[in-house]
């Protein structure tokens, strides 16, 4: 601590003793933050520096956090809670709140003190909607913004930023820059609000760390909704560039929190089953490494197991398929891209987890835009279904008009005969040559196979040996339901801006021309969906679009074009030096 003017002038009046008993001249003492005095050497042997504010701390006060760097008081409890059951100091994040004893436990003491039942309240979308609990842009003299331009949904949304600092700088310093620059952009005053709140935490994380990237941690954003949360967003990240040199590492993710207190088992279900049917387009706009990473797992539930489902415990029993709800925060199923144990287990609303690490707020923009869109229409969809199965009596899902839509054979009524015959008259001949002279026979021949197999005929003809192959492998096997939502029927359904189309389509482009991209990512994306459907949102049904075997045919030098979905992409990328188009044929 720098000396004082005091108690400058008292030690050149008059020799003095510290509060360490040793003589104190003007040139070898330390005053420390109660103003008494020591002499150096006893300072440097009685005090410590705050691993995290950086202020001086006498032995005496020092509280040693549980990666053993020693914490000043105020510092300590911001990041350290006490176990009720074993008595031992823990991380913050690392703790679990047990809102029947009121109580804060580890892992370990959680699952011997707390109950495991699981509490499920629904709110009423209305208060989703206006509700104050989280941060709002409090009015201020010069700022008001509570507007939805960009982000329509009126859901709030939290944001967890994990970052690499490329400067040795403590979090609590992140932090009030952070703070500083927040009040700034929102041009807050001390005579407008005191204290301010910019609604935001900088946070200790292990997993950012290590090898080279020695400095790192996590942004812990509250709540916030509409296009404030991109204004600081843009902010934030422009912060932590510009003054923490902030970078991101393969160890990081960006998770999306959203709020679903409305979210009753009905529209758990359709969230689900959307994301699932969605999930490899998903992983298509992402790096390669974000579908294999044990982080982000995909939606593990079954389509077919959906028709066991009927209320709240039957959906909780097909969510935790791997088992049942545990009462803990690192639960199995916290680690999927669609992660609901946190809704479940803290009340934080769904987690999605598919995201790369980034620091690029239009990234984050369109990902916000995105999932609440995703997740509004859900919603809507949720009630729908719920409508269906109330006014017609249906307590089995498997006959509302969605499921039966998604799971019903069509292959159960093909005749054997004619498809013998068909194949046979197609096995040997030159396709591009036989469809130039005879399209009107190949044309008839096509549609009924495309019929067969729910496939819209009325601008098309399909290639006939790939549905001929897929037929002959799947007429005795009652369901293919592995399906994927077409991308236009992706962005139709949820109504995604077209800004935001536009962003996801030029995304996965440059995904592809990524040198560091597998060529076979799209394929790898794509490789567990039998087929592409369309869903119609008034008659709540599916349709089947194409089905995966017939989009690259293996046949001779046959060429295909398609842009429907990001899995024809990689076809017509493998095929970019091939110009000759003639007489082809279109799926």
């Amino acid at each position: 601590m720098p000396n004082t003017d005091a108690t400058t002038e008292a030690i050149q009046n008059e020799t003095m003793n510290g509060v360490c008993g040793c003589d104190i001249t003007d040139s070898d003492y330390t005053t420390d933050n109660c103003g008494d005095v020591w002499c150096d050497d006893c300072y440097e042997e009685h005090h410590r520096c705050c691993d995290s504010c950086s202020d001086e701390v006498h032995i005496d006060n020092v509280n040693y956090a549980p990666n053993d760097e020693a914490y000043c008081e105020d510092c300590y409890h911001e990041n350290v809670s006490y176990c009720e059951g074993c008595s031992e100091d823990y991380w913050n994040d690392d703790m679990v709140y047990d809102d029947s004893a009121g109580q804060y436990y580890c892992e370990d003491c959680y699952h011997e003190y707390a109950s495991d039942d699981y509490e499920w309240n629904v709110y009423d979308n209305s208060f989703v909607k206006t509700n104050t609990d989280f941060m709002i842009p409090i009015p201020t003299s010069t700022y008001n913004k509570d507007t939805f331009n960009l982000i329509k949904s009126k859901r709030y949304q939290g944001i967890e930023i994990e970052t690499n600092y490329g400067l040795d700088v403590s979090n609590s310093s992140v932090e009030d820059s952070l703070w500083t620059a927040i009040r700034e952009q929102r041009n807050v005053q001390n005579t407008d609000i005191a204290p301010f709140n910019a609604g935001l935490n900088a946070v200790y994380d292990g997993s950012v760390n290590g090898g080279d990237d020695n400095y790192g941690g996590e942004i812990v954003m509250l709540p916030r909704r509409g296009d404030i949360l991109y204004d600081d967003l843009l902010t934030i990240t422009k912060t932590l560039k510009e003054q923490s040199r902030a970078y991101i590492s393969s160890k990081c993710g960006y998770h999306l929190h959203i709020d679903i207190r409305d979210f009753d088992w009905q529209h758990m279900l359709v969230l689900t089953l959307m994301t699932k049917m969605i999930e490899p387009h998903i992983y298509s706009w992402l790096p390669s490494s974000r579908r294999t990473s044990r982080w982000c797992r995909p939606v593990s539930q079954s389509i077919n197991s959906l028709r066991y489902i009927n209320d709240r415990d039957s959906f909780m029993d097909y969510y935790y398929d791997d088992g049942s709800f545990r009462n803990e925060k690192y639960h199995e199923k916290r680690y999927h891209g669609l992660n609901l144990h946190c809704h479940f287990q803290a009340n934080q609303g769904v987690e999605i987890r598919y995201h790369s690490g980034t620091l690029n707020a239009d990234k984050m923009l369109h990902w916000s835009i995105l999932w609440t869109q995703i997740i509004d229409k859900c919603y809507e969809l949720g009630n729908q279904l719920a409508d269906e199965m109330r006014r017609d009596n249906i307590y089995d899902l498997s006959k509302t008009d969605m499921f039966e839509s998604l799971t019903s054979s069509r292959l159960l009524n093909v005749d054997t005969d004619r498809l013998r015959g068909i194949s046979a008259r197609y096995r040997s001949i030159n396709i591009r040559d036989y469809a130039k002279t005879n399209l009107y026979e190949y044309k008839q021949d096509s549609d009924y196979l495309a019929n067969v197999l729910g496939l819209d005929t009325s601008n098309t003809t399909y290639l006939i040996q790939p549905m001929i192959k897929f037929l002959d492998e799947n007429t005795n096997r009652r369901n293919y339901i592995n399906p994927t939502l077409t991308i236009d029927s992706l962005f139709e359904t949820f109504d995604i801006p077209v800004i935001t189309q536009e962003f996801y389509r030029e995304r996965m482009i440059e995904i592809m021309n990524n040198d560091n991209t597998p060529t076979n990512h799209l394929k790898n994306c794509f490789h567990n969906a039998d087929y592409f459907v369309k869903f119609d949102n008034d008659d709540m049904q599916f349709k089947t679009a194409r089905i995966m075997n017939s989009i690259f045919p293996a046949i001779d030098d046959y060429k295909v074009a398609s842009c429907d979905s990001a899995y024809d992409l990689q076809y017509l990328r493998n095929h970019k030096e091939d110009n000759d188009y003639e007489g082809l044929i279109i799926i």
